[in-house]
């Protein structure tokens, strides 16, 4: 088990790099990196669940389904691409977000408008990864689109309209499988939304540990500056107390004590920064 885990998260990592490696790098605000990382989250978990359930429908030889899960596959990894090759974050995003939306909704269709908890999760799922990753706006359009749905299927069940079903259709296959694919949904929304406050969690954390460390390098720099300014005036006035000329040794005494409390202040301030630094990171924890 733990040589499987291993794999699985080496396979992982290797994908993430290989998709939003460059997003990685570079330097980024930490909420924009989060929702990166969960929009690769939702469209490589989403593959993975998409890799089984193209093995069930070739043993029940169910050819709509095979044709909108490779396109589903196809779409998604066009998103990989984006990603990868022109950082078009945003158009990756909104492809993500409308490719389980539309084509599950084209599913549903077919399936006697089928609108059970496995085709609800999804879009459900959808809509909350373009309120997370793009903005509230994209998601209100996608919820007017699945609103606008409903809304024909409730009409076509209401004046019994009557629309193809697919021949691989059954209500006996379908009780099997929407518990079994609503259960999966529920585990992919779980680890997806999940994994999302996580990251934004180690990222803020990261980021605060950088700052801090800029911070007292910093402070280190100017009390090692203040630090060789008051070795220069204890030298003069040294020199100045041995040569017999006292009436400098006020002057560069004064000039000592306002260095002196120039590097006192350098130094609460560098406390107060930890202290500060300290109660944002265990306040988001």
């Amino acid at each position: 088990m733990k040589g499987i885990r291993l794999l699985a998260v080496s396979i992982y990592r290797a994908a993430e790099s290989a998709a939003i490696g460059s997003f990685l790098r570079k330097a980024a605000d930490t909420r924009e990196l989060s929702r990166i990382k969960m929009l690769f989250d939702f469209i490589f978990f989403h593959l993975l669940l998409l890799t089984p359930l193209t093995f069930v429908l070739l043993i029940y030889q169910d050819y709509f389904h095979l044709a909108i899960g490779a396109a589903s596959a196809t779409i998604f990894l066009l998103c990989f691409a984006l990603l990868n090759n022109t950082k078009r974050y945003r158009t990756a995003a909104t492809i993500a977000v409308l490719n389980p939306m539309l084509l599950s909704m084209a599913s549903s269709l077919f399936n006697q408008q089928d609108t059970s908890p496995m085709y609800a999760m999804i879009w459900v799922l959808s809509i909350l990864l373009a309120l997370f990753t793009i903005h509230l706006r994209a998601a209100m359009w996608l919820a007017g689109i699945l609103y606008a749905y409903l809304a024909v299927v409730a009409f076509i069940q209401v004046y019994n309209v009557p629309v193809y079903v697919l021949p691989e259709f059954s209500k006996n296959r379908s009780a099997v499988f929407n518990p079994l694919l609503t259960a999966c949904y529920v585990l992919l929304m779980v680890r997806v939304l999940g994994h999302h406050y996580r990251n934004v969690v180690t990222l803020e954390k990261l980021q605060g540990l950088e700052k801090q460390k800029q911070f007292s390098g910093l402070i280190n720099q100017n009390l090692t500056k203040q630090f060789l300014i008051l070795k220069g005036l204890s030298r003069s006035g040294q020199s100045e107390f041995r040569e017999g000329r006292t009436e400098l040794l006020d002057e560069c005494f004064a000039e000592i004590e306002r260095q002196c409390d120039t590097a006192i202040g350098y130094r609460i301030r560098s406390a107060s920064s930890d202290y500060i630094q300290s109660f944002r990171l265990v306040s988001i924890r």
